[in-house]
């Protein structure tokens, strides 16, 4: 760049400033643009409560979810001809044995993770999970 040019650009290349006195700058522009749009009052507030107010009744709903798709507990007779039944568990859930129809198997009712939900009801125990 020639001599000639170098005041032509100078307003393109701002001054050095620290990063302490960018952020002041800034957050004093904040607090003042705050201002000027009338500051932060109780509409501000009624305004916060009532979106809190509305996003919590959707979280409501959606969260509810989780018990929609729960796979229930099942109990299975793994040996033919017995009347001894094996209880599902964390470790062996026997959801294999319900869904290759080998063995008798059923809902365990009494267990508490067991609830009447669109799996049970759409009989997606088998269907694969994405």
């Amino acid at each position: 760049m020639s001599e000639d040019n170098k005041g032509e650009t100078d307003y393109l290349i701002p001054p050095a400033q620290d990063n302490e006195e960018i952020n002041a700058d800034t957050k004093n522009t904040l607090n003042q643009a705050f201002e000027k749009s009338g500051g932060f009052g109780s509409f501000q507030k009624f305004c916060i409560l009532v979106s809190s107010l509305g996003n919590g009744g959707a979280a409501f709903f959606l969260e509810c979810f989780v018990f929609l798709e729960l796979m229930p507990q099942f109990k299975c007779q793994l040996t033919q001809g017995s009347d001894k039944w094996t209880e599902a568990t964390v470790a062996r859930p026997l959801e294999k044995e319900f869904c290759s129809k080998k063995y008798t198997c059923e809902v365990d009712w009494t267990k508490p993770q067991s609830i009447n939900n669109l799996i049970v009801q759409l009989d997606f125990y088998c269907q694969p999970k994405w």
